[in-house]
C-alpha cells in the first residue's frame, strides 16, 4: 500500500561491474591532467633532485623538474563495447637520461626508471584506480629512483561484493493492467 517510504536491498558485485564508455572517459580526462605532476624538483647544492647527465668541471648542474609526462605516456585512446566494457591501455613508458643528485657533487647522479610492475591498464571488470598511489617517485636504498604509473587498487583494498539500501520516499502502490488500453507511464510511476 502507500506509505512514507519503501526499502530494497541491492546486492552488488564490482568484479562483474563492466567499465562504461562515460567513466572510461572520465578516468583518461583525469589521468591526462597528471601529465605535469612534478615527480621530483630540481635539484640544489643541499637537496637532492634533477640532475643533467651533462655535468659542468665534472660536477653536476641542475636540471629541469621531472614530470609525469617525461616517463609516461598516456594513452588516449578508448576501446571496448557497451556489453564488454571500456578500457585505457596502460601509460608507454619511456626511458630518460635524466638523473637523481646534488648540484656540485662530483658523483654522477642515480639513474631514473619506471618501475613496470606498477602500470597497469585500467580495463576489465571492477576494475578502480589508487589514485594515492599512481605517478608517484620512490628512492630506492641504492640512491636511484623508480616510478609508478597506474595503480589499480588490489582487491582487498575495497569490497567487492556487499549490499546497499535503497530507500524511496513518499513511496505509492500503482497497479498496471498490461491488458487494459490505457497507460501508466514509467515517468508517472517514478
Amino acid at each position: 500500500g502507500d506509505g512514507d517510504y519503501v526499502d530494497f536491498e541491492v546486492t552488488y558485485n564490482l568484479a562483474t561491474q563492466i567499465i562504461t564508455k562515460a567513466e572510461a572517459e572520465a578516468v583518461l580526462t583525469k589521468l591526462q591532467q597528471y601529465n605535469d605532476k612534478v615527480l621530483i624538483n630540481s635539484a640544489t647544492d643541499t637537496v637532492k633532485g634533477m640532475v643533467s647527465d651533462t655535468q659542468v668541471d665534472s660536477k653536476n648542474v641542475a636540471a629541469n623538474p621531472l614530470k609525469v609526462s617525461d616517463m609516461y605516456t598516456i594513452s588516449s585512446a578508448i576501446t571496448g563495447s557497451d556489453d564488454s566494457g571500456y578500457s585505457i591501455a596502460k601509460p608507454t613508458e619511456k626511458t630518460t637520461s635524466l638523473l637523481y643528485g646534488t648540484v656540485g657533487d662530483a658523483t654522477a647522479g642515480k639513474a631514473i626508471t619506471v618501475d613496470t610492475a606498477s602500470n597497469e591498464a585500467f580495463a576489465g571488470n571492477g576494475k578502480v584506480i589508487d589514485y594515492n598511489k599512481s605517478f608517484k617517485a620512490t628512492v630506492q636504498g641504492d640512491g636511484t629512483v623508480k616510478t609508478s604509473g597506474v595503480v589499480l587498487k588490489d582487491a582487498s583494498d575495497m569490497a567487492a561484493t556487499g549490499t546497499i539500501k535503497v530507500r524511496v520516499t513518499s513511496a505509492k502502490e500503482e497497479s498496471i493492467d498490461v491488458d487494459s488500453s490505457s497507460y501508466i507511464s514509467a515517468e508517472n510511476l517514478a
